[in-house]
C-alpha cells in the first residue's frame, strides 16, 4: 500500500498503522487503546515506511511480553471479514530466497528458512488462503541465491527493492503476480525500524510491478521482540523466522498489490488480524515450526487451519438478561451464518443472527412469548426456519421465518403428546431434507415421543426408553436421524432411524464419561462436516466443563473435555465444512462461544 508520508504523523497510533497499511501488535495496540495522549509514530519510522505492509514488532520480552506461559495473548484486530479490493491474489506462489551479502549465518537462519519454505506449500496452515480465490502448491521453494554483492549497514527500501530486481534476474523469474522474492538480509544489516518498530514487511517491485517483494532481516537480531521464543522459551531462537515469514508470505498470497484481501475497516490484512495471537509450533509437512494463526472468513477467527479450538469467549446476552436455568439454541440455514435463540428473564424468546457478510452478530431481537422451556430451533434449507417452545399454558408453540415472508406469529400446531409433557421438558427438532422436520420431546412416562412434519403434522410415535433429559437429535446425511438422551443410568443412549430400517433399538454406545455426567444435564448433539455420517455428542459434566464424543465409521471415540465453567447444557451447531460451534451459559450468566475451525 502507498506510504501517506504527508498525512501520518497527524494521525494517532491507532488510526496511523491501518492508514499505512500497518498494523499494530502487543505493545502497539496496548499503547493505542491505553488511556491517555495519543502516540504518533515518529518521523523516521514513517519516513522509512515502504510501499507495502509491515508486521510491527512484538513487546519486547519483558513482564509484558507476548507467549509467556500463563501470559494472556492479545486479543486479534477488530473488524469485519476480509474484503477483497478488486486486486488479485496469488494462486501458483513460487518463492526465491535472495541471501543478499550472507558472510556468516550464527543462529543457523538459512537452513531453517529453507526447510520453513519446502515445507509450508502443502500444510493445512497455508489451506486458509484457499478460500480467498487464493492457493499454494507443494513446490513453493523455487530457488535460492547466495549473492556476494555487499549490502549496506542500513539498506533503504529503496536499496532492498533494486536487489530484489538482481534477484529476479538472477533467477530468471517470470514476470508474474505469482512471483515472491525474499530479500533475506545478513545479520547486522536491516532497513532502519527493524527491531524497534517493525519486524518484516511486503509490497510490489516498483520497477517491476508484477512481482512482489519481502524485506526479511536476520531475525535473532532483534530477539524476543520479533518473536524469538515465543512458541518455545529459550529454545525458541528461530521462532521469529518461521512466524515472520509465514505471515509476510500469506499476505502476499492473498494481498499481493496491495489491492487483494483486507479488512477495510482497519487495513488489516490475513496476517495482521491474527499477529501474535495464539503462536504456536504447527507441523508443517513432518517438520515443526513456531507460527501465528491466520484469519479465517469462514470461521470468522484466527485459524491454525488444521483445525483447533479457540477458548471460550463471551458474547452479549439479551436485554432482559437469561433466565434462570436456560440454554441456548443455534441453527444454521448456510456457511457461517447462525441464528441464537435464548429465552431472557422476561420469559420471552430472544434471537440473534449472525452472517460472515460484514455485520457479525446482529443486535438481539424479542420474538414475544412466555415461555417456560428453551427453544429449539432448526432450517431446513436456506428459506425456512422454525422455532418451537413449551409456553406457560404447557403446550408447545410453535413460529417460522421464511423468505420472503418474514416470521408468522406463535401457534399452537398440535396437541401435546397423550401422557403430556414431562416438567421442564424441552423439545428438539432436527430436519433430514426441504419440508421435514422432526420433533422430539418426553413426555411425563419418561420416554421420547416423536413427530414428524412433511405437508402437515402426523401423530404422535412413543420411542420408548425411560430417559430423564431432554433428548437430542441431529441428521447427519438426508433419511437419517440420531437421537441421544440420558439414561436412568446416567449413561447416554442412542438410537438412529433411516428410511430402510426405521427405527433402531436404544443402546448405551457411548463410553461412560470420566467425571460423570452434571446432575440436571441433557445432551447437544451435531453432525460433523464434511463427513456425510459424522455425529458428535456434547454434555456437561460433573466438572463444569463441557466434553464431547464423536461418532465416526461405526464407533464413539473416547471423551475429550472442552474445558469451561458452565451452568447450561451447551448446543451445537456445524455451520460448514471442519466448523463446529458451542455456545452455552457461564456460571457468572454470561453467554459463552467455542470454535472449533
Amino acid at each position: 500500500m502507498t506510504t501517506r508520508k504527508s498525512t501520518a504523523l497527524a494521525l494517532t497510533l491507532a488510526a496511523a498503522l491501518p492508514a499505512l497499511g500497518l498494523v499494530p501488535t502487543a505493545a502497539a495496540a496496548a499503547a493505542a487503546t491505553a488511556p491517555g495522549a495519543p502516540v504518533a509514530p515518529s518521523a523516521a519510522s514513517v519516513a522509512a515506511a515502504p510501499a507495502g505492509a509491515r508486521l510491527h514488532l512484538a513487546a519486547p520480552r519483558d513482564a509484558h511480553n507476548v507467549g509467556d506461559v500463563g501470559e494472556a495473548e492479545p486479543a486479534a484486530p477488530a473488524g469485519g471479514p476480509l474484503v477483497n479490493g478488486g486486486g488479485p491474489v496469488q494462486t501458483a506462489p513460487q518463492i526465491y530466497v535472495d541471501y543478499w551479502g550472507w558472510t556468516s549465518d550464527p543462529a543457523g537462519v538459512a537452513p531453517y528458512l529453507n526447510q520453513f519454505y519446502s515445507s509450508v506449500g502443502a500444510s493445512p496452515w497455508l489451506a486458509t488462503v484457499q478460500q480467498y480465490g487464493a492457493d499454494s502448491s507443494p513446490n513453493l521453494l523455487a530457488g535460492t541465491w547466495s549473492d556476494p554483492a555487499p549490502v549496506p549497514a542500513v539498506p533503504t527500501d529503496a536499496q532492498i527493492q533494486a536487489e530484489a530486481v538482481s534477484a529476479a534476474q538472477h533467477f530468471g523469474a517470470a514476470a508474474s503476480v505469482n512471483t515472491q522474492i525474499i530479500v533475506a538480509t545478513p545479520t547486522g544489516h536491516s532497513t532502519a525500524g527493524f527491531g524497534s518498530s517493525y519486524c518484516g514487511y511486503h509490497g510490489a517491485v516498483a520497477a517491476m510491478p508484477s512481482i512482489t517483494y519481502t524485506d526479511l532481516p536476520y531475525m535473532p537480531d532483534a530477539a524476543g521482540s520479533c518473536g524469538a521464543g515465543s512458541a518455545n522459551g529459550s529454545g525458541g531462537t528461530l521462532d521469529g523466522v518461521s512466524i515472520v515469514a509465514g505471515h509476510e508470505m500469506a499476505e502476499t498470497i492473498t494481498d499481493p498489490l496491495s489491492n487483494g484481501w483486507r479488512d477495510t475497516g482497519t487495513g488489516a490484512e490475513i496476517a495482521d488480524k491474527c499477529a501474535w495471537v495464539n503462536i504456536g509450533d504447527t507441523n508443517l509437512s513432518g517438520n515443526t515450526f513456531a507460527m501465528q494463526p491466520l484469519w479465517s472468513n469462514n470461521s470468522g477467527g484466527c485459524s491454525m487451519g488444521s483445525g483447533s479450538w479457540s477458548t471460550w469467549q463471551q458474547r452479549t446476552t439479551p436485554a432482559p438478561g437469561i433466565a434462570a436455568g436456560a440454554s441456548p439454541v443455534v441453527s444454521s440455514w448456510g456457511p457461517r451464518r447462525l441464528d441464537m435463540f435464548v429465552r431472557g428473564k422476561d420469559g420471552a424468546i430472544w434471537h440473534q443472527p449472525y452472517d460472515t457478510t460484514g455485520a457479525g452478530w446482529y443486535p438481539w431481537e424479542s420474538m414475544g412469548g412466555n415461555f417456560v422451556s428453551n427453544p429449539a430451533a432448526v432450517s431446513w434449507d436456506s428459506s425456512r426456519l422454525d422455532l418451537f417452545g413449551v409456553g406457560t399454558d404447557g403446550k408447545i408453540w410453535h413460529r417460522y421465518w421464511n423468505n420472503p415472508g418474514g416470521w408468522g406469529s406463535w401457534n399452537v400446531d398440535f396437541a401435546t403428546p397423550p401422557p403430556g409433557l414431562a416438567s421442564g421438558a424441552t423439545p428438539t427438532v432436527t430436519s433430514w431434507g426441504t419440508g421435514r422436520l422432526d420433533l422430539f420431546v418426553r413426555g411425563k412416562d419418561n420416554a421420547i415421543w416423536h413427530l414428524d412434519y412433511s405437508n402437515g403434522w402426523s401423530t404422535w410415535e412413543s420411542l420408548g426408553a425411560k430417559i430423564i433429559s431432554d433428548p437430542a437429535a441431529t441428521s447427519p446425511n438426508n433419511g437419517r436421524i440420531d437421537l441421544v438422551g440420558l439414561g436412568t443410568n446416567n449413561n447416554i443412549w442412542h438410537k438412529y432411524w433411516t428410511p430402510g430400517t426405521g427405527w433402531t433399538s436404544w443402546s448405551p454406545d457411548l463410553p461412560a464419561l470420566p467425571v460423570g455426567i452434571a446432575p440436571g444435564s441433557s445432551p447437544a448433539a451435531s453432525l460433523w462436516q464434511p463427513n456425510a455420517d459424522d455425529v458428535e455428542v456434547y454434555v456437561r459434566g460433573k466438572d463444569g466443563a463441557i466434553w464431547n464424543s464423536l461418532y465416526s465409521n461405526g464407533s464413539w471415540g473416547a471423551w475429550s473435555s472442552q474445558g469451561g465453567a458452565l451452568a447450561s447444557n451447551t448446543t451445537a451447531i456445524s455451520p460448514g465444512p471442519n466448523l463446529i460451534d458451542l455456545f452455552a451459559v457461564g456460571t457468572d450468566g454470561s453467554l459463552d462461544e467455542k470454535l472449533w475451525a
